[in-house]
């Protein structure tokens, strides 16, 4: 990723943040005491936590990657690796065990 990409991916994290959150704002919490009766919004919610969660898990994992293969941060500062990977689809399949 270049800087501009960098910058791009750090937009878009931002905006899937607060459209999420502003996904979230919308649900009523249901009291700590009962259990909810409402199976759909119960749903929803579940659905949108994981939607927001594996998300998340993209994003650290191709921020990793992003560092992994000398990549930098946008004050142009590069990570510490002991691994001397450049190619990213290498570097996913270090992690993932299957080279």
């Amino acid at each position: 990723m270049i800087l501009a990409d960098l910058t791009v991916f750090r937009d878009a994290i931002a905006a899937r943040h607060v459209a999420i959150m502003t996904l979230v704002d919308q649900i009523d919490a249901a009291p700590q005491d009962i259990e909810s009766t409402n199976q759909q919004a119960d749903a929803y919610a579940e659905a949108l936590f994981l939607r927001a969660f594996t998300a998340y898990e993209n994003d650290v994992e191709r921020l990793f990657l992003h560092y992994v293969t000398g990549g930098t941060t946008l004050q142009g500062i590069t990570a510490n690796s002991y691994l001397r990977i450049t190619d990213e689809a290498l570097a996913r399949k270090l992690t993932k065990g299957r080279l």
